[in-house]
C-alpha cells in the first residue's frame, strides 16, 4: 500500500525479544544439568559451550542495564516531587539539596551504563 504507515509496538516486540532470549538462557542452563560431569556443588561454566557462555554473560549484561535503566527513572519521579518538606527541612535538606543529590544519583547511574555498555563491548570482542 502506497502512502500508509505501519504502526510499529515496540513495547510487544522487546516483550518477545525478552521471552525468547530468556527461554534460550534456560535451555542453557538445562543442557548443563543433562551433562554428566555437572557437579551440583562446584562452578560448571566449563561444561558450557561458548554459544551458551555468550548467551549467559549477554543476560547478564541486560539484566544490569535494565536494572540501572529503572533507577533513572526513578530518579526523574523523585526530582519531580518534593516529599514531605517539614521532615527533610527539620533535618537539613531542603528543596535545591534534594535535587542535587537526586542529580548526583542519575549521573552515577549514567555513569555506570556506560560502565556495563563498555564492560560488554569488551567481553565481546576479547571472545
Amino acid at each position: 500500500m502506497k502512502g500508509s504507515t505501519r504502526q510499529i509496538d515496540n513495547e510487544a516486540i522487546w516483550a518477545e525479544v525478552a521471552e525468547k532470549f530468556l527461554n534460550e538462557c534456560k535451555a542453557a542452563v538445562d543442557r548443563v544439568k543433562r551433562d554428566p560431569k555437572f557437579d551440583r556443588t562446584d562452578s560448571n561454566y566449563h561444561l558450557l559451550s561458548m554459544l551458551d557462555r555468550y548467551t549467559l554473560e549477554t543476560q547478564n549484561y541486560w539484566s544490569r542495564l535494565s536494572g540501572l535503566l529503572s533507577d533513572v527513572q526513578k530518579v526523574e519521579v523523585m526530582i519531580r516531587r518534593f516529599p514531605d518538606s517539614k521532615y527533610l527541612l527539620k533535618n537539613g535538606v531542603d528543596q535545591i539539596d534534594y535535587i542535587k543529590y537526586h542529580m548526583e544519583v542519575l549521573y552515577h547511574k549514567l555513569s555506570s551504563i556506560l560502565d556495563v555498555m563498555r564492560l560488554m563491548v569488551g567481553s565481546r570482542l576479547s571472545t
